[in-house]
Formats: C-alpha cells, sequence, structure tokens
C-alpha cells in the first residue's frame, strides 16, 4: 500500500510544534536586550578596576552612536544615568578629539564633571 502524503509544515508549525527552534528563535530575540541591559554594568566593572575602558568604547560603540546622534535628549540623559549608576566616581561617555587626525570619538573614560563640560563647550565654540 502506499504510504498517505504529508502534509508540509510551514515555519510557524514547525515554531509551535519544535521546542529547540522556539527556543533558537527566543534566544536570538534576547540578545539585542541582553547587549542594551549589559551597557551600564559593563561601564561600572570597567570603571570599579580602572580596566578595559577602550573595550567597552569600542564594544557599545554602536549604542554610544545611537546616543550621540538622537536629537532625543531623554534618550542620551538615560543612558548617561545608566552607565554611570553604578559607576566610579568622576567616569562618563566622553567626546574626544584626536586633533592629529581630525577626528572625534565617545569614549568612556575619567574626567571630573567640570572639567568636561569645560571640554565639552570649548568643543561646541569651535
Amino acid at each position: 500500500m502506499s504510504e498517505a502524503p504529508r502534509k508540509q509544515r510551514g515555519p510557524i508549525t514547525l515554531f509551535c510544534e519544535n521546542r529547540r527552534i522556539r527556543l533558537a528563535v527566543s534566544l536570538i530575540a534576547l540578545l539585542p536586550v541582553v547587549y542594551l541591559a549589559s551597557f551600564g554594568p559593563a561601564g561600572w566593572i570597567s570603571s570599579r578596576f580602572d580596566r578595559g575602558a577602550d573595550l567597552v568604547s569600542a564594544m557599545y560603540q554602536p549604542i554610544v552612536w545611537v546616543r550621540d546622534h538622537t536629537p532625543l535628549g531623554g534618550f542620551r540623559s538615560a543612558l548617561d544615568w545608566y552607565s554611570e549608576l553604578a559607576a566610579a566616581d568622576d567616569w562618563h561617555w566622553i567626546m574626544v578629539v584626536e586633533f592629529k587626525t581630525g577626528t572625534m570619538e565617545t569614549r568612556w573614560t575619567t574626567m571630573d564633571r567640570e572639567r568636561a563640560r569645560r571640554y565639552a563647550a570649548r568643543l561646541r565654540d569651535q
């Protein structure tokens, strides 16, 4: 006798019936949330141990780019607050100008607030 034809399974059916696929899709969907949530703790740890600031600056450059180019001041303030929440004193995201190359980038580094404000004002005036 011939076998009954099998029904084709679509992606939704596979998602509903297969636990591995459901788990894989869920983990992939959570990756951006985990990346954004780790933004603060990475800065806190690097500031407390005074190591890895360059790695934090490089690793979170996409978030910092959005922070620097978003017209919403609240988003920038929220990211700054979160990254400085448990950081050591005087650690901030600061715009650094490389005068030799003429490039500007934002880095996670230590600088007292008053000096940072003067530095930022000087950059804006240029």
